[in-house]
């Protein structure tokens, strides 16, 4: 059996950077779920919030307000993500 030559230095750190890289991703996509799930939960609210009768317009505005914010993070993560996997996948084709 063959036996491989062992990696140049500059693949093993692009792998470690690649690793790293996945690593932020995976965690960074966990917290954008765990934003989606607030933002749906805000979405019913307003919905329930604006069927019932004799709730004023204050709690509607708190709600949409609320849900902008969250629009406004869910896109800001997003954006970070796709950049970092951008990165990665520059890195992997670097090194091959």
């Amino acid at each position: 059996m063959p036996v491989q030559p062992p990696l140049p230095e500059s693949a093993v750190n692009a792998l470690r950077v690649v690793s790293t890289a996945l690593d932020d991703i995976a965690d960074a996509h966990r917290k954008l779920l765990e934003r989606e799930r607030r933002m749906q939960t805000l979405v019913a609210d307003l919905m329930r919030i604006a069927q019932e009768s004799g709730r004023s317009n204050a709690q509607l505005l708190q709600v949409q307000m609320a849900m902008q914010r969250e629009g406004v993070v869910f896109a800001s993560v997003s954006g970070v993500l796709k950049m970092r996997h951008d990165t990665a996948k520059n890195s992997i084709a670097n090194v091959r």
